[in-house]
Parts: structure tokens; C-alpha cells; sequence
């Protein structure tokens, strides 16, 4: 399996957020027919219900690369655009192993 991860820090503007979160998880029921992701998670800030994370979980670097470039996330990223108070932070890293901190 795949050790390529991406997270995505999200800042929703607060009336927008409902409508951010509909396409995002019709956005991610889409996704699962792709097979370029093997796994998304969603963290949501207790404190402030606007700022999120998204983790995912690639199948590949090829998988990756053809999903972005791909009319399913262009089509969401235009639709939602309006919703986002900030320019979402988008970052990619390999896992070489995993270890356990505690």
C-alpha cells in the first residue's frame, strides 16, 4: 500500500460552510470510483467549525498526479471556490515508516 499522503488545510467562510460540506462529501463519494484514493479523513477544529483538514491517502503518485489533474477535483475547486475565506494550504509527503510516538 501506498505511504503518499496529502493534507489540505481549509479555512470555510461560515455562512458557506453547509454548502462546503455538501459538495465535500459528494466530492468524496465520487472519489471512491476513482480508486486514486484509498482513504480521506476529515478533521474539523472543535473550537472553530471553519477551519478543517482533510487527509488523504493515495493508491499512487500516478493515481495522485491523474486525479488532480482530473475534471472531478477542477469541477469541485471551481464550484467551491467562493466558499473559502483563505487560499487553501495543500501539502504532500511519503511516509518511509511509520512509528509509534507514545
Amino acid at each position: 500500500m501506498s505511504n503518499l499522503f496529502s493534507i489540505v488545510e481549509l479555512n470555510i467562510k461560515p455562512q458557506e460552510r453547509d454548502a462546503y460540506m455538501d459538495a465535500l462529501r459528494a466530492l468524496i463519494s465520487d472519489s471512491r470510483t476513482t480508486g486514486a484514493i484509498v482513504s480521506h479523513k476529515l478533521h474539523i477544529a472543535p473550537n472553530n467549525p471553519s477551519k478543517c483538514v482533510v487527509t488523504v491517502r493515495w493508491a499512487s503518485k500516478e493515481a495522485m498526479s491523474d486525479y488532480q489533474n482530473g475534471d472531478l477535483i477542477k469541477n469541485f475547486m471551481n464550484e467551491t471556490a467562493f466558499c473559502l475565506a483563505d487560499p487553501s494550504i495543500y501539502k504532500t509527503f511519503t511516509i518511509e515508516s511509520e512509528q509509534t510516538l507514545l
